[in-house]
């Protein structure tokens, strides 16, 4: 990789994206869940945007901006890590004229991916909604959200939209990281990560980020200290909420399963999804 590169870290909400980055973190040696967006900050962070004036806060004005914004990011010097990260929510598509991204030959994409029958129960307690509201935010042509400053401001197209947009070539190099997968075998997906990323490779700190980020231990950490990037309010009440796949199976009506599943039911048989 070459100074200016940027692994990007894409996925839809709730789709495991923290867990990969408190990983990479955690081989690094940043164990710390409060430095974690200094570390590999995500595309809306705040210190990300400082160079931009004020602005009424649009899709269009963000999009206006963005290039200014990620121009500036790869010319930045890696914070706490060895390489140059940044998570994302937002669709990787057009709009208003611009790309969402312009990707260089040396960079990388991590794509994070989960079952939307278990995203949609993990969006409905984040998001403090029931399932009826997160299904219908899901199947949405377009969605765009916000929370109040030019930055925050994600184009996130509906589940189908947002996991398609990362599935066409680009031209860097991309991994597919499924979620269910990530949990069930950390320290063999950790490993894959971390030599795609072009990192040397350490067996003692992998094995240590593994154990340092145990579910259960994010979920005491997080109930000690706290996080910071927890909503002000969650349904359970907690950002690392279950750490676990399946739970659609006994959550989800048959009607609910119908409709996710005529919304992006192509797109998952294509991720290996039921």
């Amino acid at each position: 990789m070459k100074p200016d590169s940027i692994v990007f870290v894409p996925s839809y909400p709730r789709s495991g994206n923290t867990f990969a980055r408190i990983l990479l973190a955690a081989y690094n040696g940043v164990d710390d869940l409060d430095r974690l967006e200094e570390a590999l900050p995500a595309d809306t962070s705040a210190a990300l945007w400082r160079s931009v004036p004020d602005q009424e806060v649009s899709a269009r004005n963000n999009r206006a901006f963005r290039r200014q914004v990620l121009a500036e990011y790869r010319r930045r010097s890696p914070a706490l890590l060895p390489f140059r990260g940044l998570k994302t929510h937002t669709a990787n598509l057009w709009a208003f004229g611009a790309p969402a991204f312009e990707f260089k030959p040396d960079d990388r994409i991590i794509h994070l991916v989960r079952n939307p029958l278990d995203v949609v129960l993990s969006n409905a307690d984040f998001n403090d909604h029931d399932i009826e509201r997160s299904i219908e935010v899901m199947t949405n042509s377009g969605t765009c959200v916000a929370s109040g400053s030019l930055g925050s401001v994600e184009v996130r197209g509906s589940w189908r939209e947002n996991v398609e947009s990362w599935l066409k070539p680009e031209i860097c190099p991309a991994l597919l990281v499924r979620y269910e997968d990530l949990l069930a075998d950390t320290e063999l997906w950790l490993r894959r990560i971390v030599e795609f990323i072009g990192l040397p490779f350490d067996e003692a700190r992998l094995m240590r980020a593994v154990e340092r980020s145990q579910f259960s231990r994010l979920q005491r950490q997080e109930k000690e200290q706290g996080f910071s990037e927890a909503p002000a309010r969650t349904t359970s009440g907690r950002f690392f909420r279950e750490g676990k796949s399946g739970q659609w199976r006994t959550a989800l009506t048959p009607d609910q399963i119908a409709r996710l599943t005529a919304h992006g039911g192509e797109v998952m048989a294509r991720l290996g999804y039921p």
